[in-house]
């Protein structure tokens, strides 16, 4: 109670982008920690990852789930709060 819809939408588009960026950063750490010993060891090529890539694919990230979120909370958001609380 209190916010207006911008408030509640910019909150949710930076609560998302946050989560975003967490996943995505330590889902490409964790990729690496993985290549690149599988590749010396086990392959015996070089498997790393070019830094350029990580980072397109963590912006990818990040936007994708932002601009899902944007659709989904694009209606909600608009509800004047007594209609929710109405049916509670």
């Amino acid at each position: 109670m209190g916010l207006s819809n911008r408030a509640v939408y910019s909150q949710v588009l930076v609560e998302t982008a946050t989560v975003a960026w967490l996943g995505a950063t330590f889902g490409m750490a964790a990729i690496a920690l993985v290549l690149v010993p599988l590749g010396r060891l086990v392959l015996k090529v070089s498997l790393g990852i070019p830094t350029p890539l990580a980072l397109a694919i963590v912006l990818g990230a990040i936007l994708v789930a932002v601009g899902t979120a944007a659709l989904v909370a694009w209606k909600p958001v608009r509800v004047r709060p007594l209609e929710v609380l109405r049916y509670e």
